[in-house]
């Protein structure tokens, strides 16, 4: 099996070089371990290996909801109004934030220790961050340090960011709109004709090398990692670790308004076992 590291290189080609240099998109999702399929989603191969076997806990916490998220607008890295936390994303967190004090908040007085705390750059995650902040403040919870952790950060989709599928379509990049479309859909190799954004398969190769550096810097020491995030780049996560091993590639970035989508806001979801010393 190819190294995340060497995959990342591989599919993050500078735009100017990709017509010449970038490799077939399905031979790297072959090489994690993934088959492309029809609408060119991704599937388990028979054979198929976790890139990492995390010997840390890990938990991962989706930013509370935005209007981004509200109106399914495409994402960058930029923090603007529309990735701020609707008031209902504040209450999210806060109620994420409550249950998390309620199951882990003994844990945390009495091993803090054991604990550590990330959020990405962009405030969406630190809203939420600060949420949980203040649920273990007012339980008398020392609160913790958050790092920041760059390379967690959510999926960078370039020129269709802050723009649904339609508005695309009526800016007349017909061919754009029908790649967001697909993306929508199912597939994990859709993204701008520009070269500006990233695919899911291009996240799903980050989140592999995110994963194997997690382990080296924590997996020895035992640790319980908290990760205020993002659901795109989580997703990845849950599929890289087979999370939901019942579920197909598609339900598990499932974001239908309607419901179906296992992803709750602004709320704790244990990805790898935690470790528990009182347990």
């Amino acid at each position: 099996r190819i190294s995340a590291r060497t995959l990342y290189s591989q599919s993050h080609t500078p735009p100017e070089k990709a017509p010449h240099t970038s490799p077939n998109m399905a031979d790297i999702a072959g090489a994690m371990g993934f088959d492309v399929v029809e609408g060119d989603a991704v599937a388990y191969k028979d054979d198929y290996q976790v890139p990492v076997t995390l010997t840390c806990g890990l938990i991962m916490v989706p930013h509370g909801k935005t209007q981004s998220n509200k109106e399914q607008l495409f994402q960058d890295h930029s923090d603007n109004p529309l990735s701020h936390l609707l008031p209902e994303g504040v209450e999210m967190a806060k109620k994420g934030a409550e249950l998390f004090v309620a199951e882990y908040g003994d844990q945390l007085r009495r091993h803090p220790e054991a604990w550590i705390f990330y959020r990405t750059p962009l405030s969406r995650t630190t809203a939420t961050a600060e949420c949980y902040l203040t649920a273990l403040k007012d339980a008398g919870i020392e609160a913790p340090t958050i790092h920041v952790d760059p390379n967690a950060i959510e999926i960078n989709q370039g020129t269709w960011a802050g723009k649904s599928v339609d508005q695309i379509m009526a800016s007349g990049l017909e061919e754009d709109a029908c790649l967001a479309r697909a993306y929508r859909d199912a597939s994990f190799l859709a993204k701008a004709t520009d070269g500006s954004g990233e695919s899911k398969l291009d996240v799903l190769v980050r989140a592999a090398k995110w994963l194997e550096e997690l382990q080296k810097r924590h997996g020895e020491e035992k640790k319980n990692v908290v990760v205020f995030g993002h659901g795109t780049f989580q997703n990845c996560v849950e599929l890289l670790l087979r999370c939901y091993p019942e579920k197909a590639a598609s339900d598990i970035f499932n974001r239908n308004p309607s419901g179906g989508s296992h992803l709750r806001r602004g709320e704790a979801h244990v990805l790898a076992p935690l470790i528990l010393p009182d347990s």
